[in-house]
């Protein structure tokens, strides 16, 4: 089943409110901009970087995607039957990501894989013996848009079209 503009977009709205919890309103504004990569230190929840990640960003997202087997992803690498997800810290570079998904997809002969930082996310898909990435999707412009609405109570809505595709991409697929 896809998941709805609406839920992805409820689902962002949680995660802002995660990291403001973690990381303060400020700090958290800029991650979330883009700015800054979450900090190792001053952390409220004393997480680190990727796990902050993983718990606020990344789960939340795959679950509501319709992959309801996750509980909690700790790893840089998790894997959910069908799927395995690379996953490094808001802003990090996804090139260490995406070789460590393509090297696993390859060894364990998994036909799918994503790597994302929570914000910008790759699928990959097994083309013959060898993962290829396959698509990429940035949902900063809607992260942002839920971050103006939260503190200025008005935001300038975002087009909608690449969040039905990343939708339809990523969501699980019965």
């Amino acid at each position: 089943m896809v998941a709805s503009e609406n839920d992805i977009m409820g689902t962002m709205r949680h995660a802002l409110a995660e990291m403001d919890l973690a990381l303060g309103r400020k700090v958290s504004a800029m991650v979330i901009s883009g700015t800054v990569t979450p900090p190792r230190r001053g952390v409220r929840t004393q997480e680190s970087p990727q796990f902050l990640t993983s718990r606020a960003l990344v789960t939340p997202m795959v679950r509501t995607l319709g992959y309801t087997d996750v509980t909690e992803m700790r790893r840089e690498l998790e894997h959910i039957p069908g799927l395995v997800i690379a996953v490094t810290a808001a802003n990090h570079p996804l090139r260490e990501a995406s070789e460590n998904l393509l090297r696993t997809m390859r060894a364990e002969d998994i036909e799918f894989g994503v790597a994302t930082d929570g914000i910008r996310w790759m699928m990959a898909e097994m083309y013959g013996r060898r993962p290829k990435i396959v698509c990429m999707s940035d949902l900063r412009p809607y992260y942002v848009e839920v971050l103006d609405r939260d503190r200025f109570r008005t935001a300038v809505p975002e087009d909608r079209r690449n969040l039905r595709l990343f939708s339809s991409v990523f969501s699980k697929m019965p």
